[in-house]
């Protein structure tokens, strides 16, 4: 049976394996919904590119894990 804290955990773990920085694992979403859990990810990433010139990523994901 899945529960935010099952999800939080597999996050956790995920984001030590992978090496994620951009976004902490606490940063993500998660929202009880009729048909289960929405995940949420939403983020900005801006890094130097060019003098002072710099590239900024805008990151939203939404995914529905189904209970």
């Amino acid at each position: 049976d899945t529960n935010p804290q099952l999800i939080r955990r597999s996050l956790e773990r995920r984001w030590d394996v992978d090496d994620i920085a951009s976004i902490g694992w606490q940063e993500v979403e998660i929202r009880k919904t009729g048909e289960g859990f929405d995940v949420q990810a939403a983020y900005d990433v801006e890094r130097p590119f060019v003098a002072n010139v710099y590239l900024l990523t805008k990151f939203d994901k939404l995914v529905t894990i189904q209970q």
